[in-house]
């Protein structure tokens, strides 16, 4: 009988430090779980939500420049407050800094005429120069010119030779026989003949269509038809081949003719 009550005395003690160990052992367990739960709050990388809250502070100067085409435009970021580091985007940034650049045109700007002084010129043109031409020799025999019988006109004159009241179509200079006669323009030779009153002639014309007959010369010419003659060159010489007015002295007869009329030669031949 008392073996029996120590048996189970025995085993009921059992029991009791089992279960103790046992509530001992969860305890131990649910201590070491909740201080490492405790350390990973402590941890300030295990949070992103702490990291945007943080405010910092002694945050170094920092500047930014943007540049233009001739503008720089900085930026100072403030250190003297708390600045809360925000996520921003970078449509933002460039919304921030984006600004109108100044267009540059050709003109020059005269809005500040004490800083600028701009002189416009036009281009020079360059003009072509002709070379001056040699002076052409206007008479048809040496200086001095003495007329002896004008040009008439339509007036009638008398012919000191056939004694006939006539118009005198010429201009007679007085000459000596084999005294040489230039040309007084640059032309063509049109014709050189024997007149049958006028005697030994020739005719010229230049380009303006006006028409020289140079009349009375020696038959021994320096030209012949169909060609071209300069200013100065010499026809001829002063003969005695003109019958309608051989009573007259030695002398050189010339006519011009414009638009197929008659005009004074004196006018042409200074």
């Amino acid at each position: 009988m008392n073996n029996k009550k120590t048996e189970k005395s025995k085993n009921a003690r059992g029991f009791y430090v089992t279960l103790g160990i046992s509530a001992l052992m969860i305890g131990s367990a649910c201590y070491f779980s909740y201080k490492e739960g405790d350390s990973k709050y402590d941890n300030p990388s295990s949070s992103s939500q702490y990291a945007v809250d943080r405010k910092e502070t002694n945050i170094p100067k920092a500047t930014t420049s943007r540049k233009h085409s001739y503008v720089t435009v900085t930026t100072t970021l403030k250190t003297n407050e708390d600045v809360n580091i925000l996520p921003v985007t970078s449509e933002e940034i460039s919304e921030s800094i984006s600004e109108p650049v100044p267009e540059i045109t050709s003109e020059p700007d005269n809005s500040d005429k004490d800083n600028i002084n701009v002189i416009y010129e036009p281009p020079v043109e360059e003009v072509a120069v002709e070379p001056e031409k040699p002076d052409k020799i206007n008479q048809p025999l040496k200086s001095p010119l003495n007329i002896i019988n004008e040009f008439s006109g339509q007036e009638l004159v008398k012919n000191p030779t056939t004694g006939s009241w006539q118009t005198h179509n010429g201009t007679d200079y007085k000459a000596e026989i084999g005294d040489d006669v230039y040309s007084v323009i640059d032309g063509n030779i049109t014709a050189v003949n024997n007149d049958p009153l006028w005697g030994t002639t020739v005719v010229i014309q230049d380009s303006n269509g006006d028409i020289y007959r140079y009349c009375n010369l020696a038959k021994d010419l320096n030209v012949q038809q169909g060609t071209s003659i300069c200013a100065g060159d010499v026809i001829g010489s002063v003969g005695d081949t003109a019958d309608i007015e051989s009573a007259i002295e030695p002398h050189l007869h010339i006519e011009v003719l414009r638009g197929g009329k008659y005009v004074n030669p004196a006018d042409f031949i200074k």
